[in-house]
């Protein structure tokens, strides 16, 4: 049972390898954020594809409209016409107002008349821009709202690319100051008529009703070194622009807006002309073939903050959640050993790529189904590591496959005792060279020795086979020793015979082959007691030619084994030597 375990575990090792050497490599990667603008884009693009929401009748719009614009004839509107707009609203008992103007300074005529307005609207509240970025400067709230506390941030919290995917519930000064945000304020008025009050949950999270707001953090879903200050939460968008029911400010001011359309609701006041300018770019913007992306106004971001929270804590519609980031490792390690098993599975490289594509597509549904519930998993990583699993693995098998077929093909070709080539290789090589000098003609020469162990059956019988197979490695180290060039061959001919191919060697420089190899014989000075040199020797033959059509390597390879025999006829431990017409 336990050797069976260990051949499972040493067979599915090197599908383990690859999974988690592919993970780490692409966690690196994310850690770096080089993933970061791709992850942001799924979630941007999941987000556009969610089954749309029906529209939040607990918010109403009052857009100021290029239409309002021309008719009241400038830009910002007066303290009077906002006066105006705001007592009309009231008049309908809305539960809260948010003016999402800027009203630092006097914008007269009518200013007076505005200070009324905002001391008498207890459910009014304005906005401040608290924190300076790139993108703008702070501004300060109306001077009578912020003495009253009724005050809201309008900070957005733009990521890199310029979009607005996280909302600010509130923030804190560096002396304690605590700042809610216009959203959070307005959805507190309006849960407040509820008996529903903040309260603090799990690790200090907001609570509000059904919900629990977890709060952002840096690297929170595919974020990498994101600015989590302040306590943000991820915006759950009900739509792109224009998802709330909005009205202009000329149809409250000529009482053109039905009472019920007001009342009980949370109404914001803002621009949404075109000219004013006062867009952010959100998930919704991406270009589709458009001339420009298309943009939320300002009014609307908050629109969709104050109805998160709302629909939030009363609906309990969820949130968009993520994993901790260990689970998150996990998920996308998991992925890249089912890519890697698939790999290790299948052997067709078309039949993986087949299984693999529909792994991936299987992924992009599960993510996206994880989406539409709420959850924000991480795509872009594990497609990553899924993919790179399966292709590290195909690789692995494909150069195992072709160490096999290489040591195949050297069990073939190589002679398993000395390491030389075989006698199959000799042949084939001697044929090649002897083709290839044909062709490029010019009267190269080839030349061909055969060599062979003297008396070695005497040695095999004095010393024993095992002493006898020593001495043939010893050998043909010797041999192989003294070639120096790619193009020579020595080979294993047959039993204590070896085989040299000497390609473009003339007479010269094949005794200078054969002296060199006496001497490393001489050199080794192997015992051999029934010799009569009392040391092994080798007899040699060596056969020179120049490749002709009309002739053939058999009859080379002939004339060197008669010039063997003549050299063993000479007494052995010497060559014999001709040049072959």
């Amino acid at each position: 049972m336990a050797r069976a375990i260990r051949q499972t575990m040493a067979r599915w090792l090197p599908v383990l390898l690859a999974a988690t050497g592919v993970t780490v490599s692409i966690l690196v990667l994310r850690l770096l954020g080089w993933l970061q603008v791709w992850e942001l884009g799924m979630f941007d693009r999941f987000m556009t594809l969610r089954p749309p929401e029906t529209k939040d009748d607990r918010i109403l719009i009052v857009g100021i409209n290029e239409a309002d614009l021309r008719k009241i004839g400038r830009w910002p509107v007066s303290d009077a016409v906002l006066a105006q707009a705001i007592a009309k609203i009231e008049q309908a008992q809305p539960k809260a107002i948010g003016l999402d103007l800027f009203r630092d300074l006097p914008v007269e005529p009518g200013y007076a008349e505005l200070q009324r307005i905002f001391q008498n609207t207890p459910n009014l509240i304005g906005v401040e821009k608290k924190v300076g970025d790139t993108y703008s400067a702070t501004v300060a709230p109306p001077p009578l709202l912020k003495q009253q506390g009724k005050v809201g941030l309008a900070d957005a919290v733009l990521d890199p690319d310029g979009k607005l995917r996280r909302g600010l519930l509130y923030l804190t000064d560096a002396d304690g100051t605590f700042h809610e945000s216009l959203g959070l304020r307005l959805a507190l008025i309006y849960l407040a008529a509820r008996n529903i009050e903040p309260e603090a949950g799990v690790n200090h999270q907001l609570k509000l009703g059904k919900a629990t707001f977890r709060q952002f953090k840096t690297y929170d879903g595919g974020y990498v070194e994101a600015d989590d200050g302040g306590y943000q939460i991820l915006i759950n968008w009900r739509g792109p622009a224009r998802s709330f029911t909005t009205v202009s400010l000329t149809q409250i001011l000529e009482n053109q807006v039905a009472a019920h359309l007001i009342r009980d609701r949370v109404v914001l006041i803002g621009s949404n002309a075109t000219s004013v300018k006062d867009v952010i770019f959100t998930p919704y913007s991406i270009n589709s073939g458009a001339y420009m992306p298309e943009h939320m106004t300002g009014v609307e971001t908050q629109a969709n903050l104050t109805s998160q929270i709302i629909s939030a804590a009363l609906d309990g519609r969820s949130a968009i959640n993520y994993w901790d980031e260990w689970l998150e490792w996990v998920w996308i390690w998991g992925w890249a050993i089912g890519g890697a098993a698939l790999s290790w599975t299948l052997r067709s490289p078309f039949a993986i790529a087949t299984v693999i594509s529909f792994a991936g597509a299987g992924l992009t549904t599960v993510c996206y189904l994880a989406f539409v519930a709420g959850w924000w998993l991480p795509i872009v990583p594990t497609s990553m590591t899924l993919a790179g699993a399966a292709i590290v693995v195909m690789a692995y098998k494909n150069q195992s496959l072709h160490h096999r077929n290489r040591q195949l093909q050297a069990l073939a070709t190589v002679d398993s005792l000395t390491e030389l080539a075989n006698r199959r290789r000799f042949d084939e090589y001697l044929n090649q060279e002897w083709l290839r000098l044909l062709r490029e003609g010019g009267g190269r020469s080839l030349a061909l020795i055969l060599g062979d162990i003297d008396r070695f059956k005497a040695y095999n019988d004095n010393y024993g086979h095992q002493a006898g197979d020593l001495c043939l490695k010893r050998v043909a180290l010797a041999i192989a020793g003294v070639l120096y060039r790619p193009t020579d061959l020595a080979a294993r001919y047959g039993g204590e015979e070896f085989a040299i191919v000497l390609p473009y060697t003339d007479m010269n420089g094949a005794i200078k082959i054969v002296e060199d190899i006496r001497k490393e014989l001489k050199v080794l000075a192997i015992p051999h007691e029934t010799s009569a040199s009392k040391y092994v020797t080798m007899s040699l033959g060596v056969a020179v030619t120049i490749p002709q059509f009309h002739k053939s390597p058999t009859e080379l390879i002939a004339e060197a084994d008669r010039l063997l025999y003549q050299a063993k006829r000479l007494g052995r431990d010497c060559y014999a030597i001709e040049n072959v017409e």
